[in-house]
Formats: structure tokens, sequence, C-alpha cells
């Protein structure tokens, strides 16, 4: 069987690994630096996009996983490999239970605030210290699928819910994300590196990156992947 062509954006992450899916083989074991934290591996998916799976102790989100999923308490944050992030334009999807915090956030040394995706009441998109309010409210119940792209031209952004286009708008128009800065899960920076300011309390599962515009049809298909209620699995209730 061919094997999936790798992913638009590569990323390493000292997050918890996965295991093998769709029939990929599971990346090489890690370096011994690697070892030094808990890490992820990517997996190809359908060949088609980047594809990576945060496993942990909570049940995760898709029908059928066996890998769990990652939980956060609010203080913790994971370091992505961030040398391939940036440009013009950027597509994040993750899955999300329970959750109210930083999602993600991205910081150069001259732009603390350069990308950050924030859900508390609502989803909120910042970007070189512009802010946008999605009014996107990610429900507390069970697991759900948050997707966003944002590209340079005409600055539109876009927010998915569940495979459903819920919110679109405009950010940060002409602009373009400089690479070389500092990614972290869970947590948004107020300086690259460090100064955090807020966490993230809950649980999230597989991330998607993407330097390659957002494909409605490829989101809608996966959350229809979601595990149902009561679904047995890894971690918690299985």
């Amino acid at each position: 069987m061919r094997r999936p062509a790798p992913p638009a954006l590569l990323l390493v992450a000292s997050v918890a690994g996965c295991a093998a899916m769709n029939g990929v083989p599971p990346s090489p074991p890690p370096t011994e630096a690697a070892l030094m934290t808990p890490w992820l591996r990517a997996v190809g998916d359908a060949g088609t996009i980047g594809h990576w799976r945060l496993s942990g102790e909570a049940t995760g989100a898709i029908a059928g996983d066996t890998d769990g999923a990652l939980r956060l308490d609010g203080n913790e944050h994971h370091l992505l490999d961030a040398e391939r992030f940036g440009g013009r334009v950027i597509t994040v999807e993750v899955w999300m239970r329970e959750g109210r915090g930083a999602v993600l956030s991205y910081a150069t040394a001259e732009h603390p605030e350069a990308f950050h995706i924030v859900h508390d009441d609502s989803l909120r998109l910042t970007m070189f210290g512009e802010v946008r309010d999605t009014g996107v409210a990610v429900p507390n119940e069970g697991w759900h699928q948050v997707a966003v792209s944002w590209r340079a031209e005409g600055g539109h952004v876009a927010a998915y819910l569940d495979g459903e286009l819920a919110w679109e708008g405009t950010l940060a128009e002409g602009e373009e994300l400089p690479r070389g800065g500092r990614l972290e899960l869970g947590q948004v920076q107020g300086c690259m590196g460090g100064c955090f300011l807020l966490g993230y309390a809950g649980e999230l599962d597989e991330l998607i990156l993407s330097d390659q515009p957002i494909d409605p049809g490829h989101v809608a298909a996966r959350a229809g992947f979601r595990r149902p209620d009561g679904e047995p699995g890894a971690g918690r209730g299985g």
C-alpha cells in the first residue's frame, strides 16, 4: 500500500505519542533527546493533509480511537515545532471537550500576539494584537470539532464548528506570519516562549495544522467521525 504524501506542515511536539491509524505505520521511535518529554508523532490522513493525534488519559474524540485524548489543567504548556509555521495561509483544526482558555498561541520576538486561538464564552482569534470575537460558542457537552482558517489575501478568516461554517470575517489583511517563532499548545504567550497569560482547561484531540487553505468538504467529513456519546474508549469511560 502506498504511504500518504508528507503533510503540508511538519510538526513535533512535547505532547503524548500516538499509534498509527488508517493502516499507516507509526513514525520511527523518537531520538534520545525527544524521549526527555512526552511527544507527538505525525500520522497520515488519507494522503491529503497532516494529522496529529493527541494521546492521554481522556476518552478520545474519534469513534474507535483507542489511544485516548489529552487533558490539560490550565497550568501546562506544550511546545510544538514551529520551524515551518507561518506564512500567508494558516489552517488549524482540533477537537475540544469541556474546554476553556488558550487552545494555541504563536509568538515571535517582535510580535508576542502574532496568532492566538482562545475559547472562553466564545471562540476568539488574535493576529498581531488584532482581535476578532467570532461569537461561536463551543458547547460544553461532548466532543466538538473546531476549525479556523486565515489567509492574508483580503484578510479572510473563517471558523467552523462540527463541520459547518459558523462565522467569517476579516483579520490582518495583507500581513504575513513570520517564521521562527514559538508555537505553544494550551497557553497564550505574553512574550516569545514564556510570560504565560492564559491556560487551557479541558480536553483536546486530533490536531491538524496546515499551510494550505481549508477544504470545507474534508472538515465536514471528519466531523462525521465523532465518537458517539457513551461509546467506550481509552482513558475516562473506557
